[in-house]
């Protein structure tokens, strides 16, 4: 255990020194949630999932033995022709652990392409694909460890790049399972080709980020409570542009957080929401006030094996997240 938690701090603090280094970054769309439920919860959120196909995308150690032969579609239309859709699998070995892969997907559509003469070359598409390959096994009661690779295709506009990245997470629990706290640190990598094909400009690394997720169900409570605190190899979250002043330590320190609450009334139904502040202090319009930064899911079981899930979320008075997904059980888990 002690050469575990070694093994996680010198690889939080090589991620911080990393993140400090790296201005350019690549890939951005693999920072988005794809998830129904993590957009519900506000986005980001690394510590709940155990008993949802997907969610170990934002910590591979939420994927567990009881999502074996579980599989998952999302779509999110974005705007201007845009769209996100993935699909999920995952599966139990016995005497190895739990596997599971991902395909991610992003689509920018398609742009009239010309050359330095005005004349029409024809459509441009724009898209980026992400395959995430994940292992995760139980080293204790209570403890679980995972891992993703994952391979990134990008083309825009006829010019395509190639990269690799690693996320790692551990999740524990407590009291039954009502008490959990998770740590994931998430996209760790770069190009290994870049769009320039004669190579005359140089790679860019991807954005890491690091999470730590808090989740609490009180006993017989038909709700649980959530909190993720993001960004966590950045403390300065101060905006980028030359005329903001630095943020005083409060208003820093609720930047870094995502508050969730989920309801489960009945076993077939929940009803979440979620608050990111620096969504909202970042993305609203200060004269017109607006939803920014807020968001809400909801997921009904509609047969057997079968689950819907819907989930909206604010990002500024014109734009909103919508996402859709289904979820199915193709067959029972043992341990179930």
């Amino acid at each position: 255990m002690n050469r575990l938690l070694i093994t996680i701090l010198s690889v939080y603090t090589s991620i911080i020194a990393f993140c400090q280094q790296n201005d350019e970054t690549v890939y951005d769309f693999l920072r988005m949630p794809f998830q129904s439920r993590s957009v519900g919860l506000g986005g980001r959120h690394c510590v709940t999932g155990e008993d949802e196909v997907g969610m170990w995308i934002q910590n591979p150690a939420l994927l567990t033995d009881t999502l074996s032969g579980n599989v998952g579609f999302y779509a999110s239309p974005l705007t201007d022709g845009i769209w996100t859709g993935a699909a999920v699998f995952a599966h139990h070995f016995e005497s190895i652990g739990n596997m599971a892969l991902a395909i991610q997907h992003i689509g920018y559509g398609s742009i009239d392409a010309t050359d330095e003469y005005g004349s029409y070359l024809g459509k441009r598409s724009s898209h980026e694909d992400a395959i995430s390959i994940t292992y995760s096994k139980e080293l204790a009661p209570g403890l679980n460890l995972g891992a993703t690779i994952r391979p990134v295709w990008s083309s825009l506009a006829g010019k395509s790049s190639f990269g690799i990245c690693m996320d790692f997470g551990i999740l524990g629990q407590w009291k039954e399972g009502r008490l959990r706290t998770a740590l994931s640190i998430c996209n760790v990598g770069g190009q290994l080709s870049n769009y320039d094909a004669d190579g005359s400009t140089s790679r860019e690394s991807l954005r890491p980020y690091v999470s730590l997720g808090i989740v609490y169900k009180p006993e017989h409570a038909p709700f649980r409570m959530q909190l993720t605190i993001k960004d966590l190899h950045q403390w300065d979250l101060t905006p980028m542009e030359t005329n903001s002043s630095k943020l005083d330590f409060a208003d820093n320190l609720m930047r870094h957080c995502i508050w969730g609450l989920e309801f489960q009334p009945v076993k077939v139904f929940y009803f979440s929401f979620g608050y990111d502040q620096r969504k909202r202090r970042e993305l609203r319009i200060s004269s017109a006030g607006g939803a920014a930064g807020l968001s809400w899911g909801l997921g009904v079981k509609i047969a057997k094996r079968l689950d819907f899930r819907y989930a909206m979320s604010r990002y500024h008075i014109a734009g909103t997240l919508n996402s859709i997904g289904l979820s199915a059980r193709l067959w029972n888990c043992n341990r179930n």
